[in-house]
């Protein structure tokens, strides 16, 4: 739900969003030009990441941190790795740049923080990913880790992949909400070797940070739809010590 929207603080959803064709079109807009002058002037320090695998549960945690975090903007989607117009650039890194400036750049005077989401889709070990995790950790941009069990993550690919159920349902929509409880079969023999690929995956993205010293936290997923809102604590932290601004109670 709510694509495209991370969600707001203090502010109003009329001051502080954007709708998801203004949010695409103004990080697809500046040239890699005006994102280095764009970062050399500081305009980085409102900027926040929310990084995540498919199928783990990063609309609704954006969500969650969206509002909880003081006056932020949106969480825009950003599609890394796999086949996706990143893959196709020689250099990835130019392509994030461009994007989470323009992004920065359109976000509503009045938004404090502009969110943008970095899903994972392919190998994050690779060497192509190495400068991006380096340009995060030179600027001190800091990401939010969503984590959600390994097994329900692939249980959950396999089930949009192979039983045609949405991707997401709206409020009220009990017919989808019905077909996401359907049963459906699975192979259990490539289950073990997916779940091990899942976790391994993980733990490489984790890696990237750790090695090229970005602030970040993980939230679990389970916590966040448990309403258990100890799991914001690191969240919390993370936005007083990083960017120095206030955050709601």
């Amino acid at each position: 739900r709510g694509e495209g929207a991370m969600g707001v603080g203090n502010k109003t959803a009329g001051e502080c969003r954007m709708s998801i064709e203004d949010i695409r079109r103004a990080s697809h807009t500046m040239s890699l030009n005006e994102a280095e002058n764009f970062i050399r002037q500081g305009n980085l320090r409102n900027v926040m990441l929310l990084m995540s695998r498919g199928r783990s549960g990063s609309t609704y945690a954006g969500a969650v941190v969206g509002n909880f975090v003081h006056g932020t903007s949106m969480m825009y989607e950003t599609m890394v790795g796999g086949l996706t117009k990143h893959d196709m650039q020689p250099k990835p890194l130019e392509e994030f740049k461009r994007e989470i400036c323009g992004l920065r750049r359109a976000a509503p005077p009045v938004c404090t923080l502009a969110g943008h989401k970095w899903r994972v889709m392919g190998d994050i070990a690779s060497s192509r990913w190495k400068p991006v995790f380096a340009f995060l950790g030179q600027h001190g941009i800091p990401v939010v880790v969503n984590r959600r069990n390994f097994l329900d993550v692939v249980i959950s690919r396999k089930k949009h992949a192979k039983a045609g159920v949405a991707t997401h349902c709206m409020d009220g929509n009990e017919r989808c909400i019905a077909e996401h409880f359907k049963k459906f079969a699975v192979d259990t023999r490539q289950i073990l070797s997916q779940v091990t690929h899942e976790e391994a995956t993980f733990r490489a993205m984790v890696r990237g940070l750790e090695v090229s010293k970005v602030p970040h936290v993980i939230v679990d997923y389970e916590r966040l739809a448990a309403k258990d809102l100890g799991a914001l604590d690191p969240v919390r932290l993370l936005v007083h010590h990083h960017l120095n601004m206030g955050y709601e109670e």
